[in-house]
């Protein structure tokens, strides 16, 4: 893929990405305690990676919307670094992304209301309380 960079920035930029997928591989939960914060920085650099991938496909197919989200999604980088300054940013992170989630699935539940108003939303309003506790 030739990103009309230079190939050692080409390199670099694979090496770094090598080196991030060695380094997640190697994760491992400290105790049960902690395991939350495991799971985070594992999350973030799942998903950094993947995002790597989905910007260098977008490029190489020249699909704007994949590079658009690819993009995007790459401020993963920003959250890794704020999840990692403090075990009280960790927290704060951990905790809106649950009310992230909390608000998704209130959505999704109002969605499927105003289409069909007698819908089923038994599975919705069980991952909401999963969430909420």
């Amino acid at each position: 893929m030739s990103l009309g960079l230079p190939t050692p920035q080409l390199n670099l930029i694979e090496a770094v990405f090598a080196k991030l997928r060695h380094f997640g591989s190697t994760l491992k939960p400290v105790d049960e305690k902690n395991g939350w914060f495991f799971q985070i920085v594992f999350e973030l650099i799942d998903s950094a990676l993947s995002n790597y991938q989905h910007l260098k496909t977008g490029y190489k197919n020249k699909d704007d919307h994949m590079l658009a989200w690819a993009c995007r999604n790459l401020e993963l980088a920003i959250f890794m670094k704020y999840v990692l300054i403090s075990e009280a940013d960790a927290r704060r992170f951990a905790e809106d992304r649950l009310i992230d989630g909390c608000e998704i699935i209130v959505s999704l539940k109002s969605l499927e209301l105003h289409i069909d108003p007698k819908s089923d939303t038994t599975l919705l309003d069980d991952a909401l309380g999963r969430m909420r506790s």
